[in-house]
């Protein structure tokens, strides 16, 4: 499954209340008398006065901001869709036709500024809320040409986004709508579940990161002073941040996209510029320019970060120095990374200027600043490729990029400990093929799928693991590597390497110096007690990721499974037997039978087994002791010769002496006495 970046996909909302209407607090200059030399007088009469700003024109305008760096720097798969309180849609979609900086411009000058208003919000107006919520929860819901595309290639993906919503805490209350969105998002998931479930326009959402900026006017103080964050579903996440309006809220915007793109600022510093007005002089000027920041990774491996990092309103920023080295530019051929560029303050005079060089078809040496360097390192090539600006990141933190690369035959002692042959056949037998039809995508994903699999457990020496290093194992690994299928004599040979460890492990064999490919020093790791234990444990982690490549593969994998499963087996019950209490209870029976008659023990044993005897009865019989006593008596009985007047007259009462000749002459009478049986 395929995770679709966060930042694939962003909705701006723009809240259209009228509290927006209002004044921003910051005053702004717009003289446009000339430049030129004038008298006083003619200013003075052609000067404006400064202008005021209201939320909405700085909600806009740091929007666009936000929105063109996004473009300068990434022109494809980074989309961005606006949406506005009062539309029930969004005003554009995820075509690319429809996404690019004068698209924005154009579509956010047709929506018509708020007005403003002494009316708190009405009922009405948070039913608008929640249908413009709706909608941009349906806008991330919608497939992009991306997403299309590897689902038509079979390839899932999961399916998230961001919304960035400009809004008041001043008229918006936060916890309703982070409850709102969380309840449509399942609802709108079960909805697609339901209705959409195979169509490919439409996708679940699987996760959407919502970011709240609560503006206020300059004059008025932060509601936060720290970003907050709320998991409020596994589906939604919520970020809330303030901001005043005005310069700042665009300062802030720029750190999201720092955040939201990874991204980094370079200044570059000290770059010589004629004056504006005096041709004849120069001065030096410094411009600051936004690209990933994985240009800054060499600079933090040599350690030298740090002391090239600076702090401007509050933006982390690496100063580079401009530098005019003597040699050709062309020979900085070893660069590490690259990426396009974009000046922050896209519309200031050293911007234009720098970027004017840099289209002209020139380039620029950036190079570490002396105060933190004893010597002269150019770390960064400022060129243009395409009429695009890009930023190299040269390869100084190891040798000169003059300097003829180091062959791997140069050092011969140290080259036996690596596996370069193994290594030399993985490459061969896993070359790439040249795709060049529809299905690429989806093979190149499979391809770095596999080779993100089988690479997981992948020693550079010999000696890293224990079958590694063994002679005997060795092509049973290199053959199980491959997905071809196996031959008869390379199976037979795999099966040999599997019984030298088996045998070796009946008759407790330690392993050898001549069993080890490369040699070491201490052999006490091959004498361990546990070793075939981790023989077999580091085999079953190295064949776990080829075991899909034939049925053979996936019989040795299993076969190894089972020897581990019996020797953990074999190991639990080995344990049961040695229990010391057991031990120590035999022992003395021993001593004691030394000692004690024989007759004595014969009789000890019968009493011990007939208490064995009527244990196991009464725990295999579901009664209490009395039912079980009771029962026992009465089978006990009818051990005995039973009463003979009950065989004589059977269900009748049995007369007792009826032989016996009784006295006439008595006082009592002839009958019979008589007991009820």
């Amino acid at each position: 499954m395929v995770n679709t970046p966060i930042n694939h996909k962003t909705v701006f909302l723009f809240d259209n209340s009228s509290y927006f209407a209002i004044n921003c607090g910051q005053t702004f200059e717009f003289d446009i008398s000339s430049k030129s030399k004038t008298s006083n007088q003619t200013q003075n009469q052609n000067k404006i006065s400064p202008l005021n700003k209201s939320l909405w024109t700085c909600t806009v305008e740091a929007a666009i901001e936000f929105a063109r760096i996004v473009y300068d720097l990434f022109p494809e798969n980074k989309l961005i869709r606006l949406m506005t309180t009062k539309h029930e849609n969004t005003l554009n979609t995820w075509n690319e036709s429809e996404q690019g900086l004068d698209t924005l411009m154009n579509l956010m000058g047709t929506v018509h500024p708020p007005f403003p208003s002494t009316h708190q919000i009405s009922q009405s107006e948070e039913l608008i809320l929640c249908r413009a919520l709706n909608a941009s929860l349906n806008a991330i819901a919608q497939s992009t040409q991306m997403q299309q595309n590897l689902i038509k290639n079979k390839i899932p993906v999961r399916n998230r986004g961001r919304i960035i919503f400009f809004t008041s805490s001043n008229v918006r209350k936060f916890e309703p709508i982070q409850e709102f969105l969380a309840k449509a998002i399942e609802e709108l998931n079960k909805i697609i579940d339901q209705a959409a479930k195979n169509d490919i326009a439409i996708q679940k959402i699987d996760k959407i990161e919502l970011v709240i900026i609560d503006m206020v006017p300059i004059d008025q103080n932060l509601t936060l002073t720290k970003e907050k964050i709320i998991q409020n579903s596994p589906e939604l996440r919520t970020h809330i941040l303030s901001s005043k309006s005005g310069s700042n809220l665009s300062l802030k915007l720029i750190q999201l996209t720092q955040k939201f793109y990874d991204l980094a600022v370079t200044s570059v510093t000290n770059i010589p510029m004629k004056e504006e007005l005096n041709a004849n002089s120069s001065a030096n000027y410094d411009v600051d320019i936004l690209h990933h920041k994985s240009l800054h990774d060499q600079l933090k491996i040599s350690g030298l970060l740090k002391n090239c990092l600076v702090s401007k309103d509050g933006v982390n920023t690496v100063c580079l120095k401009w530098s005019n080295p003597k040699t050709n530019i062309t020979e900085f051929n070893l660069t590490t990374n690259s990426s396009r560029i974009t000046p922050i303050d896209v519309n200031s005079r050293p911007s234009s200027c720098l970027t004017s060089f840099l289209l002209s078809g020139r380039c620029v040496v950036l190079e570490i600043p002396r105060a933190t360097t004893s010597t002269r390192i150019s770390s960064h090539v400022l060129c243009t490729h395409g009429n695009e600006i890009f930023i190299h990141s040269l390869n100084y933190s190891l040798k000169s990029v003059f300097d003829d690369r180091p062959s791997i035959d140069s050092d011969t002692e140290n080259l036996k400990y690596y596996r370069t042959n193994e290594f030399i056949d993985f490459m061969k037998s896993n070359t790439l093929p040249k795709v060049l039809n529809d299905k690429a995508p989806s093979k190149i994903h499979k391809i770095s799928e596999k080779f993100e699999k089988i690479t997981q457990n992948w020693p550079i020496k010999y000696t890293e693991k224990i079958i590694t290093n063994l002679q005997p194992l060795r092509p049973f690994l290199l053959r199980c590597m491959s997905e071809e299928p196996f031959t008869d004599a390379q199976y037979n040979e795999c099966i040999k390497s599997l019984e030298f460890l088996q045998n070796a492990e009946s008759k407790s064999e330690p392993i050898s110096a001549s069993h080890l490919i490369s040699p070491v020093e201490d052999l006490s790791i091959y004498k361990k007690k546990d070793l075939f234990k981790i023989i077999w444990s580091e085999l079953e982690a190295f064949l776990s990721p080829y075991q899909d490549f034939s049925d053979k593969h996936k019989f040795f994998y299993n076969h190894i499974k089972t020897i581990k499963l019996n020797q953990a087996k074999s190991e639990s019950t080995f344990g049961r037997n040695l229990d010391p209490r057991k031990m120590s209870r035999q022992t003395d029976k021993i001593q004691l039978m030394n000692l004690i008659p024989r007759e004595v023990l014969e009789f000890e044993n019968e009493k011990l087994s007939k208490r064995k005897a009527f244990s196991k009865d009464i725990s295999s019989a579901d009664i209490n002791l009395y039912e079980f006593w009771s029962r026992t008596l009465v089978d006990k009985n009818k051990c005995k010769p039973d009463f003979y007047g009950r065989l004589m007259y059977p269900n009748q009462t049995a007369p007792l002496y009826s032989n016996l000749k009784m006295d006439e002459n008595s006082s009592s009478k002839n009958s019979a006495v008589k007991m009820e049986i």
